[in-house]
C-alpha cells in the first residue's frame, strides 16, 4: 500500500513538474512574440522589459552588486579591526576606528551631520555607529539611530565595544532591528 502511494505520489509531481514546463515554455514565447527580453538580477529574480529597460536594470543591479560589495568589504575590516587599549569612552574607539577603516576607505568621513543625524562614521551610502564600552542604556538609542539614519544612509552598521549588557535584552533588541531594518547589521567586539 505504502509503495503505491509513493509510486502514486512521484507520477503526479512527474505531471505537474511537465505541465509547469509547458507552461513555462508557452510564457517565454509569449514574452518574445511581444518583443521583450529577459533580465535576471543578482538575487535569481527574473524580468521581462524592452532592450532599454533591461539595459537600465542590468546598470542598477551592477552598481548594487558594487554597493553591497562595499558593504562587506566595511564589515569585514571591522571584524577585523582590534583596538590598540580598552577606551574608558567611545570617542577614543571612533578615532581609533575611523583611523583603521581610512586605510582601505579613504574617503571615510568623521561625525559627518546630515539632518539632524550625526553618524560616527560615514563611507559613501554607509553609516557606522560605534558605541563602547556598551552598556544596557545604549541598547535602547540604537532604535532611535536606526529610524534616523535610513533616511539618510542605504546601510546602517552597529559597532559594540566591551558589551556590558542584558543578553536577553540584546537578544530582543538584536532580533526585531534585524526584523524592522534589515538594512542595518550588528557587529560585537567582545
Amino acid at each position: 500500500m505504502i509503495i503505491v502511494s509513493v509510486i502514486g505520489y512521484g507520477y503526479l509531481y512527474y505531471k505537474d513538474t511537465e505541465k509547469r514546463k509547458v507552461e513555462r515554455e508557452a510564457f517565454v514565447q509569449s514574452q518574445i512574440n511581444k518583443g521583450l527580453i529577459s533580465f535576471v538580477d543578482r538575487k535569481g529574480i527574473e524580468k521581462w522589459g524592452s532592450s532599454e529597460e533591461v539595459a537600465k536594470w542590468s546598470s542598477e543591479d551592477n552598481i548594487a552588486k558594487i554597493k553591497e560589495l562595499k558593504l562587506y568589504q566595511v564589515i569585514e575590516s571591522i571584524e577585523q579591526f582590534e583596538p590598540s587599549r580598552i577606551y574608558h569612552n567611545e570617542f577614543g574607539y571612533h578615532v581609533e576606528l575611523q583611523g583603521w577603516l581610512k586605510k582601505e576607505f579613504p574617503n571615510t568621513s568623521f561625525e559627518k551631520t546630515t539632518g539632524a543625524s550625526r553618524p560616527d562614521i560615514v563611507i559613501d551610502d554607509i553609516a557606522i555607529e560605534v558605541k563602547g564600552p556598551t552598556y544596557t542604556k545604549d541598547l535602547k538609542t540604537l532604535s532611535d539611530k536606526c529610524v534616523r539614519y535610513s533616511n539618510y544612509y542605504n546601510n546602517l552598521i552597529l559597532v559594540l565595544f566591551e558589551p556590558s549588557f542584558s543578553e536577553e535584552l540584546f537578544l530582543e533588541m538584536a532580533t526585531g532591528i534585524e526584523r524592522v531594518f534589515p538594512h542595518v547589521k550588528i557587529i560585537r567586539k567582545d
